[in-house]
């Protein structure tokens, strides 16, 4: 009977860890600016561009595919204190004011609590007030790139 008691104690407490951390990397009504990456001018290269995660070789030296699989993003959420672990991540960003929705990987910081996107992928969802005002309302949540099984759905925090 202790036994079976204790197993369901360690199953919740995992269920729970599963939950918050699943949980952790969305949110709603964020905000989202746009940032002229200029990948494609700058052939998709992290280095040139100059972004945060450019000083990593696990991600600067991806190969060209990987690098422009997705428009890319600076994220600025306060669900993750360490910045690198944001590096390669993934993320849904779904505009509020017209539910248009881009997948965007992080490869950048900020320094407000923000999305900064890449100028086409904000281009793909803005509405008109939001391409006015330079910012949309967004709804974002951690997806899964699809694509490396050495970048984790989530990083250790």
């Amino acid at each position: 009977m202790e036994r079976s008691v204790i197993r369901v104690i360690i199953i919740s407490c995992i269920v729970t860890l599963g939950w918050a951390v699943g949980s952790s990397m969305a949110a709603e009504n964020a905000t989202a600016y746009y940032a002229s990456y200029k990948v494609i001018e700058n052939h998709w290269s992290l280095t040139n561009v100059g972004v945060y995660c450019s000083q990593f070789p696990e991600y600067a030296n991806n190969p060209f595919e990987w690098r422009s699989k997705y428009y890319w993003t600076a994220f600025c959420g306060p669900e993750i204190p360490k910045p690198q672990s944001r590096c390669g991540l993934c993320l849904k960003v779904t505009n509020t004011a017209n539910g248009k929705s881009v997948t965007v990987r992080v490869l950048d910081t900020c320094t407000m609590p923000s999305l900064d996107l890449d100028h086409p992928a904000f281009s793909e969802i803005e509405d008109y007030k939001g391409g006015q005002d330079e910012h949309l309302t967004v709804n974002y949540e951690l997806v899964d790139c699809g694509d490396d099984p050495t970048i984790r759905l989530y990083h250790a925090l």
